[in-house]
């Protein structure tokens, strides 16, 4: 029989936390907070473009890691998304490596429209006397395009 007793502290714990979500969705729904007619990059203060471009990329890298290459060739850019398919991006990926993790480790953007991002890759080597996952630094350039963030694949 499942346990279903609460104690007071349980209970505070998730008004807190009921209240908390509350007023983060209260502050998203603010009418007239960010006009639509500003220019992205207008609107956007270089620490709030490094955190929207610090949450693309973990998204981008937690679907490369699990091997779902449709859904991260939607994160490259328009104009790389124009000249290639989806099936031609997965076809970059080869099979000598598998990718156990990603982490983004920094992001700087050196201008309104241009970020760079440092993300520590965990990959397993599929070759004789690799046995422990190796750590490498990938870095990266986001572009903002039509009021987005995109990663920069080179063609």
């Amino acid at each position: 029989m499942p346990n279903t007793f609460r104690t007071p502290m349980s209970c505070r714990g998730l008004l807190v936390a009921t209240a908390l979500a509350a007023s983060l969705l209260a502050g998203c729904a603010v009418p007239g907070a960010v006009s639509s007619s500003a220019p992205a990059a207008a609107v956007l203060t270089p620490a709030k473009a490094e955190d929207a471009v610090r949450v693309r990329a973990q998204q981008r890298w937690d679907w490369l890691v699990t091997g779902k290459y449709e859904d991260a060739y939607g994160y490259t850019t328009p104009a790389f998304r124009g000249l290639n398919t989806a099936q031609s991006y997965r076809s970059r990926f080869g099979t000598g490596a598998s990718w156990m993790g990603a982490r983004v480790q920094s992001v700087e953007c050196t201008t309104p429209e241009r970020c760079t991002v440092q993300v520590a890759v965990d990959t397993r080597v599929v070759a004789r006397g690799f046995r422990e996952p190796i750590t490498t630094s990938v870095v990266e350039t986001w572009l903002l395009e039509e009021g987005q963030w995109w990663y920069h694949q080179t063609p």
